[in-house]
């Protein structure tokens, strides 16, 4: 190569490096507005957050992130942004982004709609609609293949007239007498109810005691007080004065003392209730105690939330702990959820957040919406 070559192809080099140092970005150079969103986004301004979110959603320039996108949208639903609440509803309900669950979509979608979007609302409608339908296949199918539970619910379904079916006592008897008759206790009860007091169906009290009798066979304490209702009033026994003499008649009594500890529960719940019997808040919670020193959980629950609001009687939030702590062990997931609140808010125990989040996480995973909703609430 000669000089001339040589000098020529010198300085064409440095013209491209010339060149090139001057379409440099300099340093205070304006940001990219990609960069400027997120810097935003992570500063905590909610309508970036929201933004950002759909655009990861979208893949609107970046590359689609359904999870980067949930992570955003929770983020941004702290601020109350609509939309935000919006789309993570959809999300939970599709499983983009999230593991899918129905619950949460659901609580996220009438958040957004109570708040007035209309589009929400539209799909909450319709996803509860579908969740509906959803339960009544599966409970109708079952109760068609002959499982007594599910027999029962559906007649509680013709009951109640819950969706999507219509009240009829015809067809709630019918499936009721189904369940029943495959020795369903809560369905012998509703069935001998139908026959003493309802007016959809002939009064008849001899089948009404006969159903009865058979639930109460089965130690449902209900259905001994129904029947001995009957009896008594048959045998024109007096009522008001002697209400309570009239208890220790009961069945349900007699068994409470005999030491049967759901005897013992439904008996309390009768003189906290005057159900029955005249009202007794002292006799009623020491059939209660009774009955949940020796773990029966509904008990423990029932006292544990007396003490925690101080029903007839002075709060004790340490009282309601340690009952609430005794069913939590026994797997009870609203025990479970109630103790990482006590210990959330260090009431009662000394604040943990570690110990609310493993009761949480205990509730959540047997299907306790509140529960799941606190993790989610603590994991933005």
């Amino acid at each position: 190569m000669d000089l001339k070559t040589a000098l020529g192809t010198g300085l064409l080099a440095c013209c491209v490096m010339a060149n090139n140092a001057v379409s440099a970005p300099s340093p205070d150079a304006p940001a990219s507005p990609l960069i400027e969103l997120q810097r935003k986004a992570q500063r905590g301004d909610f309508n970036a957050q929201y933004e950002l979110a759909m655009k990861y959603l979208n893949g609107k320039g970046v590359p689609p992130n359904a999870a980067v996108a949930s992570k955003w949208l929770r983020k941004s639903v702290e601020g109350g942004h609509l939309g935000a609440e919006y789309h993570l509803g959809l999300l939970y309900r599709d499983g983009i982004g999230v593991p899918k669950d129905i619950e949460l979509a659901l609580r996220w979608l009438r958040v957004a709609a109570d708040s007035g979007l209309a589009e929400a609302q539209t799909a909450y409608d319709e996803l509860k609609h579908a969740q509906i339908v959803r339960e009544f296949e599966i409970v109708r199918a079952k109760a068609a293949s002959g499982d007594a539970a599910a027999q029962y619910a559906l007649g509680r379904r013709y009951v109640t007239g819950q969706a999507p079916l219509a009240v009829n006592p015809a067809l709630a008897l019918a499936w009721l007498t189904r369940a029943a008759e495959r020795q369903h206790s809560d369905a012998q009860y509703d069935v001998g109810m139908f026959y003493k007091d309802s007016s959809s169906v002939p009064r008849d009290l001899e089948r009404a005691k006969q159903w009865l009798a058979k639930a109460a066979a089965q130690g449902h304490i209900k259905a001994k007080v129904a029947l001995q209702d009957i009896i008594r009033s048959e045998a024109g026994t007096a009522a008001g004065a002697g209400k309570n003499k009239f208890s220790e008649t009961l069945p349900a009594y007699r068994a409470a003392v005999s030491g049967d500890i759901n005897a013992q529960y439904e008996l309390g719940l009768m003189y906290l209730r005057g159900d029955a019997v005249l009202k007794d808040y002292t006799r009623g919670i020491e059939l209660l105690q009774h009955a949940a020193q020796q773990d029966h959980i509904a008990a423990q629950l029932q006292l544990a939330d007396m003490y925690l609001r101080g029903v007839e009687m002075q709060p004790d939030v340490a009282a309601a702990f340690e009952w609430y702590l005794r069913a939590a062990r026994r797997g009870d997931a609203q025990a479970q959820y109630m103790l990482g609140n006590l210990y959330r808010a260090g009431s009662g125990v000394q604040e943990s957040p570690a110990e609310a989040h493993r009761w949480y996480t205990a509730a959540a995973q047997q299907g306790h919406l509140k529960a799941k909703e606190r993790l989610a609430d603590n994991a933005r």
